[in-house]
Protein backbone atom coordinates (compact mmCIF):
# COMPACT_ATOMS: atom_id res chain seq x y z
CA UNK A 1 0.00 0.00 0.00
CA UNK A 2 3.26 2.40 0.72
CA UNK A 3 5.13 2.81 -2.22
CA UNK A 4 7.38 4.83 -0.45
CA UNK A 5 9.11 3.50 2.58
CA UNK A 6 9.76 6.49 4.07
CA UNK A 7 5.99 6.68 3.97
CA UNK A 8 5.88 3.66 5.77
CA UNK A 9 8.52 4.47 8.31
CA UNK A 10 6.26 7.44 9.26
CA UNK A 11 2.98 5.46 9.45
CA UNK A 12 4.97 2.73 11.81
CA UNK A 13 6.89 5.82 13.93
CA UNK A 14 4.25 7.99 14.40
CA UNK A 15 1.93 5.32 16.36
CA UNK A 16 5.06 3.74 18.19
CA UNK A 17 4.74 6.12 21.26
CA UNK A 18 1.01 5.56 21.42
CA UNK A 19 2.19 2.20 22.04
CA UNK A 20 4.61 3.18 24.62
CA UNK A 21 1.93 4.67 26.38
CA UNK A 22 -0.35 1.50 26.32
CA UNK A 23 2.35 -0.13 28.10
CA UNK A 24 1.86 2.28 31.13
CA UNK A 25 -2.13 2.49 31.18
CA UNK A 26 -2.18 -1.56 31.25
CA UNK A 27 -2.42 -3.03 34.76
CA UNK A 28 -2.56 -6.64 33.84
CA UNK A 29 1.30 -7.75 32.76
CA UNK A 30 -0.13 -10.31 29.18
CA UNK A 31 -1.42 -6.80 27.98
CA UNK A 32 1.95 -5.25 28.56
CA UNK A 33 3.60 -7.61 27.15
CA UNK A 34 1.72 -7.47 24.18
CA UNK A 35 1.90 -3.55 23.69
CA UNK A 36 5.78 -3.81 24.18
CA UNK A 37 5.64 -6.45 21.22
CA UNK A 38 3.54 -3.99 19.56
CA UNK A 39 6.46 -1.17 19.72
CA UNK A 40 9.36 -3.39 19.29
CA UNK A 41 7.91 -4.50 16.05
CA UNK A 42 6.70 -1.04 14.66
CA UNK A 43 10.81 0.31 15.53
CA UNK A 44 12.27 -3.21 14.00
CA UNK A 45 9.89 -2.88 10.90
CA UNK A 46 10.76 0.69 10.65
CA UNK A 47 14.83 -0.11 10.97
CA UNK A 48 14.10 -2.62 7.85
CA UNK A 49 12.70 -0.02 5.68
CA UNK A 50 16.77 1.73 5.79
CA UNK A 51 15.25 5.09 5.84
CA UNK A 52 17.07 7.81 6.95
CA UNK A 53 15.28 10.24 7.56
CA UNK A 54 13.15 7.63 9.72
CA UNK A 55 16.25 7.23 11.44
CA UNK A 56 16.56 10.41 12.47
CA UNK A 57 12.75 10.81 13.35
CA UNK A 58 13.48 7.12 15.74
CA UNK A 59 16.49 8.48 17.22
CA UNK A 60 14.02 11.90 18.23
CA UNK A 61 11.61 10.02 19.49
CA UNK A 62 13.90 8.08 21.98
CA UNK A 63 15.04 11.85 23.27
CA UNK A 64 11.27 12.71 23.79
CA UNK A 65 10.89 9.70 25.44
CA UNK A 66 13.43 10.53 27.60
CA UNK A 67 12.92 13.75 28.29
CA UNK A 68 8.84 13.50 28.74
CA UNK A 69 9.39 9.69 31.06
CA UNK A 70 8.93 10.71 34.83
CA UNK A 71 11.81 7.75 35.48
CA UNK A 72 14.40 9.20 33.65
CA UNK A 73 16.68 6.30 34.45
CA UNK A 74 14.98 3.26 32.81
CA UNK A 75 14.28 5.51 30.26
CA UNK A 76 17.48 6.13 29.32
CA UNK A 77 18.36 1.85 29.89
CA UNK A 78 15.31 1.17 27.52
CA UNK A 79 17.06 2.99 25.14
CA UNK A 80 20.31 2.18 25.21
CA UNK A 81 19.08 -1.04 24.80
CA UNK A 82 16.97 -0.62 22.01
CA UNK A 83 20.19 0.93 20.93
CA UNK A 84 22.47 -1.66 21.37
CA UNK A 85 19.67 -4.40 19.28
CA UNK A 86 19.87 -2.25 16.40
CA UNK A 87 23.39 -2.10 16.48
CA UNK A 88 24.00 -5.87 16.32
CA UNK A 89 20.94 -7.17 14.71
CA UNK A 90 20.48 -4.14 12.30
CA UNK A 91 21.36 -5.35 8.19
CA UNK A 92 24.63 -4.50 7.33
CA UNK A 93 22.82 -2.40 4.46
CA UNK A 94 21.10 -0.41 7.16
CA UNK A 95 24.41 0.71 8.91
CA UNK A 96 25.73 1.50 5.15
CA UNK A 97 23.29 3.78 4.38
CA UNK A 98 22.98 5.80 7.70
CA UNK A 99 26.21 5.89 7.64
CA UNK A 100 25.90 8.48 4.21
CA UNK A 101 24.10 10.90 6.54
CA UNK A 102 26.94 12.41 8.16
CA UNK A 103 29.25 11.70 4.94
CA UNK A 104 31.08 14.41 2.88
CA UNK A 105 29.68 15.60 0.35
CA UNK A 106 32.01 13.85 -2.83
CA UNK A 107 30.63 10.83 -0.65
CA UNK A 108 27.07 11.19 -0.62
CA UNK A 109 24.75 8.96 -2.52
CA UNK A 110 22.12 9.89 -5.26
CA UNK A 111 19.40 10.40 -3.20
CA UNK A 112 21.23 12.85 -0.76
CA UNK A 113 22.73 15.27 -3.63
CA UNK A 114 19.17 15.26 -5.18
CA UNK A 115 17.32 16.17 -2.11
CA UNK A 116 19.62 19.89 -1.92
CA UNK A 117 18.97 20.42 -6.04
CA UNK A 118 15.52 20.21 -5.50
CA UNK A 119 14.85 21.80 -2.75
CA UNK A 120 17.31 24.93 -4.57
CA UNK A 121 14.74 24.05 -7.29
CA UNK A 122 11.39 24.57 -4.53
CA UNK A 123 12.88 27.75 -3.06
CA UNK A 124 13.51 29.62 -6.80
CA UNK A 125 9.76 28.27 -7.54
CA UNK A 126 8.85 30.21 -4.03
CA UNK A 127 10.40 32.99 -4.74
CA UNK A 128 9.20 33.44 -8.35
CA UNK A 129 5.32 33.90 -6.57
CA UNK A 130 6.04 34.50 -2.90
CA UNK A 131 2.42 35.68 -2.02
CA UNK A 132 0.29 33.39 -4.30
CA UNK A 133 2.22 30.86 -5.27
CA UNK A 134 2.04 28.17 -8.13
CA UNK A 135 -0.90 26.38 -7.18
CA UNK A 136 -2.08 23.72 -5.02
CA UNK A 137 -1.64 20.58 -6.48
CA UNK A 138 0.85 22.09 -8.83
CA UNK A 139 4.57 21.39 -7.76
CA UNK A 140 5.28 18.27 -10.15
CA UNK A 141 3.42 19.89 -13.43
CA UNK A 142 6.02 23.26 -12.76
CA UNK A 143 8.56 21.28 -11.52
CA UNK A 144 9.41 20.21 -15.15
CA UNK A 145 9.94 23.79 -16.24
CA UNK A 146 11.76 24.99 -13.21
CA UNK A 147 14.13 21.99 -12.83
CA UNK A 148 17.46 22.32 -15.20
CA UNK A 149 18.18 19.47 -17.49
CA UNK A 150 21.39 18.36 -15.75
CA UNK A 151 19.56 16.97 -13.06
CA UNK A 152 18.38 14.00 -15.07
CA UNK A 153 15.48 11.66 -15.02
CA UNK A 154 14.28 9.51 -12.06
CA UNK A 155 12.01 7.12 -13.15
CA UNK A 156 10.57 9.03 -16.42
CA UNK A 157 9.66 12.28 -14.54
CA UNK A 158 12.62 14.68 -13.46
CA UNK A 159 12.57 15.66 -9.30
CA UNK A 160 8.80 15.98 -9.15
CA UNK A 161 9.35 15.91 -5.27
CA UNK A 162 10.34 18.29 -3.36
CA UNK A 163 11.57 15.90 -0.77
CA UNK A 164 10.20 18.79 2.16
CA UNK A 165 6.95 19.60 3.17
CA UNK A 166 7.19 23.12 4.11
CA UNK A 167 9.36 23.54 1.05
CA UNK A 168 6.39 21.91 -0.96
CA UNK A 169 3.71 24.17 0.74
CA UNK A 170 5.25 27.23 0.10
CA UNK A 171 5.95 26.62 -3.52
CA UNK A 172 1.96 25.78 -3.57
CA UNK A 173 0.63 28.01 -1.61
CA UNK A 174 2.66 31.03 -1.23
CA UNK A 175 4.53 32.71 2.11
CA UNK A 176 1.32 33.34 4.15
CA UNK A 177 0.19 29.79 3.57
CA UNK A 178 3.60 28.01 4.34
CA UNK A 179 3.68 30.37 7.37
CA UNK A 180 0.20 29.45 8.34
CA UNK A 181 0.96 25.56 8.44
CA UNK A 182 3.78 25.92 10.01
CA UNK A 183 2.38 28.36 12.76
CA UNK A 184 -0.76 25.43 13.49
CA UNK A 185 2.09 23.19 14.25
CA UNK A 186 4.06 25.15 16.28
CA UNK A 187 1.39 26.36 18.12
CA UNK A 188 -0.50 23.31 19.11
CA UNK A 189 3.22 21.65 20.53
CA UNK A 190 3.69 24.98 22.62
CA UNK A 191 0.26 24.15 24.09
CA UNK A 192 0.87 20.68 24.68
CA UNK A 193 4.06 20.99 26.27
CA UNK A 194 2.51 23.99 28.89
CA UNK A 195 -0.15 21.21 29.96
CA UNK A 196 2.68 18.90 29.93
CA UNK A 197 4.68 20.83 32.54
CA UNK A 198 2.24 21.23 35.40
CA UNK A 199 -0.02 18.67 34.22
CA UNK A 200 -0.64 14.93 36.24
CA UNK A 201 0.82 12.47 34.09
CA UNK A 202 -1.42 9.72 36.41
CA UNK A 203 -4.19 11.29 33.65
CA UNK A 204 -4.32 8.64 30.80
CA UNK A 205 -5.37 12.08 28.61
CA UNK A 206 -2.11 13.26 29.61
CA UNK A 207 0.05 10.39 28.29
CA UNK A 208 -1.72 10.10 25.04
CA UNK A 209 -0.82 14.05 24.69
CA UNK A 210 2.55 13.54 25.72
CA UNK A 211 2.81 10.79 22.83
CA UNK A 212 0.19 12.57 20.14
CA UNK A 213 3.13 15.58 20.61
CA UNK A 214 6.38 13.13 20.43
CA UNK A 215 4.43 11.81 17.33
CA UNK A 216 3.67 15.26 15.54
CA UNK A 217 7.22 16.17 15.98
CA UNK A 218 8.17 12.80 14.38
CA UNK A 219 6.15 13.97 11.36
CA UNK A 220 7.84 17.33 11.81
CA UNK A 221 11.61 15.89 11.41
CA UNK A 222 10.62 13.17 8.48
CA UNK A 223 8.66 15.63 6.83
CA UNK A 224 12.32 17.96 6.74
CA UNK A 225 13.08 15.20 4.07
CA UNK A 226 9.78 13.98 2.62
CA UNK A 227 6.89 15.45 1.24
CA UNK A 228 4.32 14.36 3.64
CA UNK A 229 1.21 17.56 3.80
CA UNK A 230 -0.90 15.52 1.80
CA UNK A 231 -1.40 12.44 4.04
CA UNK A 232 -4.54 12.00 5.91
CA UNK A 233 -3.38 10.33 9.10
CA UNK A 234 -1.49 13.22 10.03
CA UNK A 235 -4.42 15.50 10.16
CA UNK A 236 -6.58 12.88 12.21
CA UNK A 237 -3.49 12.79 14.38
CA UNK A 238 -3.51 16.53 14.84
CA UNK A 239 -7.40 16.34 15.01
CA UNK A 240 -7.17 14.10 17.60
CA UNK A 241 -4.89 15.87 19.98
CA UNK A 242 -7.16 19.09 19.50
CA UNK A 243 -9.89 17.23 20.90
CA UNK A 244 -7.64 15.76 23.74
CA UNK A 245 -6.76 19.55 24.56
CA UNK A 246 -10.30 20.49 24.52
CA UNK A 247 -11.05 17.82 27.29
CA UNK A 248 -8.17 18.59 29.54
CA UNK A 249 -9.23 22.15 29.67
CA UNK A 250 -12.95 20.85 30.32
CA UNK A 251 -11.39 18.74 32.92
CA UNK A 252 -10.00 21.71 34.04
CA UNK A 253 -12.86 24.16 34.38
CA UNK A 254 -14.91 21.52 36.46
CA UNK A 255 -12.44 20.33 38.71
CA UNK A 256 -10.59 24.29 39.20
CA UNK A 257 -6.58 22.88 38.87
CA UNK A 258 -5.61 25.26 36.27
CA UNK A 259 -3.79 22.62 34.01
CA UNK A 260 -3.74 24.56 30.90
CA UNK A 261 -1.62 27.03 32.13
CA UNK A 262 -4.34 30.18 31.63
CA UNK A 263 -3.09 33.62 32.34
CA UNK A 264 -6.50 34.50 33.88
CA UNK A 265 -6.83 31.67 36.33
CA UNK A 266 -3.36 31.69 37.27
CA UNK A 267 -3.49 35.40 37.88
CA UNK A 268 -6.62 34.31 39.95
CA UNK A 269 -5.31 31.95 42.25
CA UNK A 270 -2.16 33.80 43.16
CA UNK A 271 -4.66 36.60 44.28
CA UNK A 272 -6.79 34.25 46.08
CA UNK A 273 -3.69 32.47 47.82
CA UNK A 274 -2.67 36.20 48.62
CA UNK A 275 -5.72 36.86 50.47
CA UNK A 276 -6.33 33.42 52.29
CA UNK A 277 -2.29 34.30 53.62
CA UNK A 278 -3.46 37.56 54.41
CA UNK A 279 -6.68 36.26 56.54
CA UNK A 280 -4.42 33.87 58.28
CA UNK A 281 -2.01 36.66 59.23
CA UNK A 282 -4.62 38.73 60.74
CA UNK A 283 -5.97 35.85 62.94
CA UNK A 284 -2.84 34.79 63.81
CA UNK A 285 -2.11 38.12 64.99
CA UNK A 286 -5.15 38.87 67.30
CA UNK A 287 -7.54 41.89 67.36
CA UNK A 288 -6.01 44.81 66.46
CA UNK A 289 -5.60 47.16 70.19
CA UNK A 290 -8.14 50.18 70.65
CA UNK A 291 -7.69 53.57 69.97
CA UNK A 292 -6.51 55.11 73.62
CA UNK A 293 -9.24 58.53 73.75
CA UNK A 294 -8.06 61.54 73.20
CA UNK A 295 -6.83 64.02 76.03
CA UNK A 296 -7.88 66.78 73.81
CA UNK A 297 -11.11 68.77 75.08
CA UNK A 298 -14.19 68.12 73.15
CA UNK A 299 -14.47 71.88 71.83
CA UNK A 300 -11.07 73.47 71.90
CA UNK A 301 -12.14 76.72 69.74
CA UNK A 302 -11.70 79.95 71.31
CA UNK A 303 -14.72 82.80 72.32
CA UNK A 304 -14.19 84.67 69.09
CA UNK A 305 -15.31 81.54 66.54
CA UNK A 306 -18.43 80.99 68.54
CA UNK A 307 -20.94 82.90 67.02
CA UNK A 308 -23.12 85.49 68.85
CA UNK A 309 -20.10 85.92 71.40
Amino acid sequence: AYGNSNVLALVLLMHLPFAAVLVTLRRSTSWKLVWVGVGVLLAAVAVLTQSRAGFVALSGIAVGFVVLSRKKLAATAVIFAGAISVAVFAPAEFRARMGTIFAAEEERDGSATGRLDTWGVAVDMALSRPLTGIGLGNYAKANDRWAPHELGEQAGARWIDTHNTILNIWAEIGTFGAIAFLSALLLLLRQSWRVLKTANFKDPLVRLLAAGMVSIVTFMLMGLFNTFHGLWFFYVHFAAMLGVLALLDRKTAVSGVGQLGNKRSLRSRRSSARARYEAALTVARGPLPRTAPSSRPPDSRSRRDVPGV
